[in-house]
């Protein structure tokens, strides 16, 4: 999650802020705050990039006006990498539209190598955000500053999916199971070389596996892909039409 102005603290803050009552104290950091919104306000658009997901998208697009009506939210979804590369490209050309980049945890590192994110802690005001012991687990940075890339949801996602209409789930107990020979060219992976959850995959199965298990992992003629929707219809469809092969009758996407 990178940041660029102050749209972090909005999305932090319509996520996870409790109201304020009438007649209560009005704490610095509130003040410093309604200062944040206003300057929101005047410049009337936060521009977001998302990963690629309707529900995110219509739940953002539902609390957000609610939370700070007067300020249009402007969404882009797409991947990560995707998203990345586009700030990137508008940065290089003096182009400063993005306020936000909410993607996975490898992504945000090409932008803080390029030098293009700026600091997140001066952003965060509210207690209930910027106090670590107000979050499960305290505040997780990603970067080693500690100051670029903040990590305000963890979850885990599903890594294996199959199309039950062609085998059964009992099939795959373990990672192990994956070598098996009659899973060659039948597993589908989205791309590990392009930054992204196929990353993520391929680091967990290295750590977990070690190198060995990866070599013969990728003897298995994996179908790679940076299309999470080519992966899916591909799984939904039993076979990969854009390589042409028939016969792969059995995909298993990792996201």
């Amino acid at each position: 999650m990178g940041v660029f102005r102050f749209a972090l603290t909005i999305i932090i803050v319509s996520l996870s802020a409790t109201p304020s009552f009438a007649g209560e104290a009005r704490p610095p950091s509130q003040t410093d705050w309604e200062k944040v919104v206003d300057a929101a306000k005047k410049e009337g658009k936060l521009v977001a990039a998302i990963p690629a997901s309707a529900e995110r998208r219509k739940a953002i697009g539902e609390i957000f006006p609610k939370r700070f009506p007067g300020i249009e939210l402007d969404l882009t979804n797409a991947r990560g990498p995707s998203n990345a590369n586009k700030i990137a490209a508008e940065h290089a050309a003096g182009v400063r539209y993005f306020d936000l980049l909410i993607s996975g945890t490898a992504t945000p590192f090409s932008l803080l190598n390029a030098g293009i994110l700026e600091p997140v802690e001066p952003l965060l005001l509210l207690p209930e955000v910027k106090e670590p012991k107000r979050w499960f687990g305290g505040h997780i940075w990603l970067d080693n500053a500690k100051r670029f890339i903040y990590a305000f949801q963890v979850y885990q996602s599903e890594n294996i999916w199959h199309n039950p209409t062609l085998m059964k789930a009992e099939d795959i107990r373990s990672y192990d199971d994956l070598l098996n020979p009659k899973w060659k060219g039948k597993i589908g992976l989205l791309d590990p070389r392009s930054p992204g959850a196929g990353t993520a995959t391929w680091a967990f199965f290295l750590k977990i596996k070690g190198e060995e298990y990866l070599k013969k992992l990728a003897a298995q003629e994996m179908f790679l892909s940076r299309d999470q929707r080519q992966l899916a219809d591909s799984l939904a469809k039993g076979k990969n039409r854009a390589h042409h092969r028939s016969h792969l009758l059995y995909i298993f996407a990792f996201y």
